[in-house]
């Protein structure tokens, strides 16, 4: 939609929106946009005209900061914003795991009152570099009674477990080492989850499928 533009790179997953990495070149300058987190395709597409025509409006800065004079932030340090529940409206949030995948030495990142919180806190421990050397899978179970929700990494060797949490403590992360006889308590005190349910195609999702009409066949007297 923008004469310009000679670059176009798109994106969409439900967690982060519709997303986009544009370049457009007018008279020998090109110019970059990068949008995060649209509400739809086409909202994406104006935003970078709008960047872009922005931009072009512009006389370049007498001096520019260069990337190695920008501090990077700490990893883990800022957690994405989860855009499930606007995107794609008909997706669950948070997908519990049944307690009784629950395998091995694992550690938690806390307990939390809801789902949602508990996966943020998982989503931002998984970021740390203290991250790196966990090798199980991760997620968010209910645990028993009305003890809330934890974020929980599993599938963990003892000496892989005892070394990740100590790792975070340094961080000032919380994290709890859990045996394999605590999983097997877990389990036995909480329900299982409520079934996956069947795949549905939501907003943004390219996997609909539409239904052929049937064709009407006459029988000829």
């Amino acid at each position: 939609q923008m004469k310009a533009a000679d670059g176009m790179k798109t994106g969409f997953v439900c967690n982060s929106g519709f997303n986009l990495v544009a370049t457009a070149t007018i008279d020998g300058r090109r110019l970059g946009a990068v949008i995060f987190g649209a509400s739809s395709g086409k909202h994406r597409a104006d935003l970078a005209e709008m960047l872009l025509v922005d931009a072009f409006g512009r006389s370049d800065p007498p001096q520019r900061q260069p990337l190695s004079g920008i501090a990077n932030m700490a990893l883990g340090g800022i957690v994405p914003a989860d855009l499930t529940t606007t995107i794609c409206r008909q997706k669950a949030p948070v997908q519990l795991v049944s307690s009784k995948e629950l395998q091995g030495w694992g550690i938690s990142f806390g307990t939390y009152d809801t789902a949602v919180k508990a996966d943020m806190a998982l989503r931002g421990r998984l970021l740390s570099a203290s991250a790196a050397g966990l090798s199980g899978p991760a997620g968010v179970i209910r645990m028993p009674g009305k003890a809330g929700f934890a974020a929980v990494v599993w599938k963990l060797a003892e000496p892989q477990s005892l070394t990740a949490c100590a790792s975070y403590r340094q961080e000032q992360s919380p994290c709890d080492v859990l045996t394999p006889e605590t999983f097997a308590q877990i389990a036995a005190l909480t329900p299982e989850p409520p079934p996956k349910p069947k795949a549905q195609s939501v907003q943004g999702s390219d996997s609909g499928k539409t239904k052929k009409k049937k064709k009407n066949t006459k029988k000829k007297p």
